[in-house]
């Protein structure tokens, strides 16, 4: 008679056979390799994004970034998820100026950009026509509207050139508002020349415009009292003709 709870002795053998089997192949079996863990940088707060995109803004106008001022104009809690140092551009193909879209990365981020550039501006009130001398011009730091504009950072360039209309008191003069000086002046006596290979004919005449050396301006003829187009050679030539 079978005593109760004793196991068979041919139970415990079975058990013992399997046990030893699986630790066998846990044993042969090659040990699994660790997953990786990327490093991840730190995301980028307000004031890092703002001073990366100072960074670009000044580095692309070759100016201080102290001269710039960027607004993130991101709605609440709109901060791209950002890390590291990611590569800045902007949309367009003028100067990152006024209101700017930048690309960080993937992603894109609108903007307003304040800067400020040392540049030539008017001393003085500036009237058309007016021969520059230093007196005239100063160098003041000027917020930078159309970064395109061709702005000059020297006086000297400016100096001895006319101005080609009005400019204020305080406000840039520009490249493309200088001229030369004019050589001939209105109602002045001039020598009109007209020459074709041998040929040379000249004549007395007044002059009814303002003109620099190469501008074409209005001439009298004094005897036939005609009116011609002539360009200006030096302060007393007028060529016409070919």
């Amino acid at each position: 008679m079978k005593k109760k709870g004793t196991v068979p002795f041919f139970l415990l053998a079975v058990a013992w056979l399997v046990g030893a089997s699986a630790f066998a192949a846990d044993r042969t079996r090659a040990p699994q390799a660790p997953v990786p863990v990327p490093a991840s940088a730190p995301a980028l707060t307000d004031a890092m994004l703002t001073e990366l995109l100072r960074g670009y803004v000044a580095e692309t106008l070759k100016i201080p970034s102290a001269s710039v001022i960027v607004r993130l104009m991101l709605p609440p809690g709109g901060l791209p998820v950002l890390s590291g140092t990611p590569l800045v551009a902007h949309s367009g193909v003028g100067k990152p100026v006024g209101r700017v879209t930048f690309t960080v990365g993937p992603v894109r981020v609108p903007a307003e950009v304040e800067a400020y550039k040392d540049v030539v501006v008017a001393a003085r009130y500036l009237r058309r026509n007016q021969v520059l001398e230093d007196k005239d011009l100063a160098l003041a730091p000027v917020r930078l509207v159309w970064a395109d504009l061709r702005y000059l950072e020297d006086m000297e360039p400016a100096v001895g050139k006319r101005v080609t209309r009005n400019v204020p008191t305080g406000l840039p003069v520009m490249e493309d508002v200088l001229g030369d000086p004019h050589v001939v002046r209105l109602g002045s006596r001039v020598t009109i020349q007209y020459a074709k290979g041998p040929l040379r004919i000249l004549a007395e005449g007044i002059a009814k415009d303002d003109g620099s050396v190469g501008s074409n301006i209005r001439i009298m003829n004094t005897e036939s009292k005609r009116e011609l187009w002539g360009r200006v050679m030096d302060g007393d030539t007028i060529q016409v003709g070919p």
